[in-house]
């Protein structure tokens, strides 16, 4: 589990450290997905501490 929460951040790390160039198509939809990984792990995160709690 911890590798499907990890998993998001890792993308969106290797996407901001690229070079600023224009974009390919394809990252042009790599972004929002990664995004939107980041979001459900925030929110797997939010929910493990509100269960530890």
């Amino acid at each position: 589990m911890l590798a499907d929460v990890m998993r998001p951040a890792q993308d969106a790390a290797k996407l901001t450290a690229a070079p600023l160039r224009p974009p390919a198509d394809n990252e042009i939809t790599d972004c929002p997905t990664a995004a939107y990984g980041l979001e459900q792990a925030a929110a797997v995160q939010s929910r493990l501490v509100q269960h530890a709690a």
